[in-house]
């Protein structure tokens, strides 16, 4: 059970201002701004503003390290951590992918090329990924594309896979269609670039995905709804979940894959799921007002993070012993056998406050 302290004295979490807002609303850029956590869980990093990278630790959201991209004026659409934890790739619109050392001083290490922008039309990378070993990188992007006869135009989206000790392209970056379009979502071999599975949608559009670790697909849409799916063989595992009433901006699980959180866009919620039963647990964890963020557990599971597009980052403990330990903290009492009945009837009493 968890206690809240509405004078704001006992703030459940920790809120920290990392940057000024950053920049809104460009086509076809990801919903969620970036947000990438160490494999260790000790730090995070996200945008600070065009070009501009900032490290952090995830204990104490304070700043570890700053760096910048070129060209200068880049707006960062995605960021990934390898697993080693010693190379963070970076990228934005314009197709660039960069690999930088983090294990120092922040350096560059190498760019990959392989995505671009059609025509001189807008574009954006949505997402990068390295694989479990560290020596693939993978990354998608959107293109817009030109209406016809006045008929609206959907981003064209792509694949790209690189190896990442070269930055050599493992194949030509392929075309998955036009993104945004009837539903769906395609598995792909990452190897190969070649689509596995084709996960059928038709009633909404997948904005958003995460993987658990036992391969559980969840995938996040624009009318607000997660679903869980056997990527294997593109059946869903449970009925769909609507989880908000915005567009699934972020979805994420913990190491375990028995809980998972979703944010919002432009509600200033975060949410925490159980995969099993997909009822919520616990309230709703805000973000700054109206805000759009994205979100990440540290290994382990016991830390929830999240940074939002108004440059503010939120940390909140995610394990039983530490919501036991806050509302003990808040309330400075045990729960009496009135109140325990009253509120969580179906166990049996018991005292969690030393």
């Amino acid at each position: 059970m968890l206690g809240w302290d509405l004078t704001g004295n006992h703030r459940f979490g920790r809120r920290a201002q990392l940057s000024h807002a950053l920049p809104c609303c460009e086509p076809v850029a990801p919903r969620a701004p970036p947000l990438a956590v160490s494999p260790d869980g000790s730090r995070f990093a996200v945008s600070l503003g065009p070009a501009t990278i900032g490290v952090f630790s995830a204990h104490s959201l304070r700043r570890q390290a700053v760096f910048r991209i070129r060209p200068a004026g880049e707006v960062i659409t995605a960021l990934g951590w390898s697993p080693d934890g010693s190379e963070l790739a970076v990228t934005g619109h314009g197709g660039d992918v960069q690999l930088w050392s983090v294990s120092g001083p922040p350096r560059l290490v190498r760019a990959l090329v392989g995505l671009r922008s059609l025509g001189g039309l807008p574009e954006a990378v949505q997402a990068i990924a390295f694989s479990p070993d560290g020596k693939l990188v993978a990354a998608t992007d959107d293109n817009e594309m030109l209406s016809v006869h006045q008929t609206a135009a959907l981003p064209l989206a792509s694949l790209a896979i690189w190896r990442a000790d070269t930055g050599a392209s493992v194949a030509p970056a392929r075309e998955l269609g036009a993104g945004n379009g009837p539903g769906g979502s395609d598995v792909l071999d990452t190897a190969t670039g070649q689509i596995r599975r084709r996960l059928s949608d038709p009633g909404d559009d997948t904005i958003s995905l995460a993987f658990a670790p036992d391969g559980t697909l969840a995938t996040g849409t624009l009318a607000g709804v997660v679903d869980l799916w056997d990527p294997g063989s593109g059946q869903r595992l449970a009925a769909p979940l609507l989880a908000a009433s915005a567009p699934i901006a972020g979805i994420a699980f913990d190491s375990s894959g028995r809980r998972f959180a979703t944010s919002g866009y432009g509600d200033g919620t975060v949410k925490l799921w159980f995969t099993a039963t997909l009822q919520q647990d616990g309230p709703d964890l805000s973000t700054d007002p109206n805000s759009t963020s994205d979100v990440a557990f540290t290994p382990g599971g016991g830390s929830l993070i999240a940074g939002d597009e108004l440059g503010s980052a939120f940390t909140w403990p995610t394990s039983v012993d530490a919501w036991e330990q806050r509302s003990c903290a808040v309330a400075a009492r045990n729960l009496s056998r009135r109140e325990w009945s009253q509120f969580i009837p179906e166990l049996p009493y018991a005292t969690v406050c030393r």
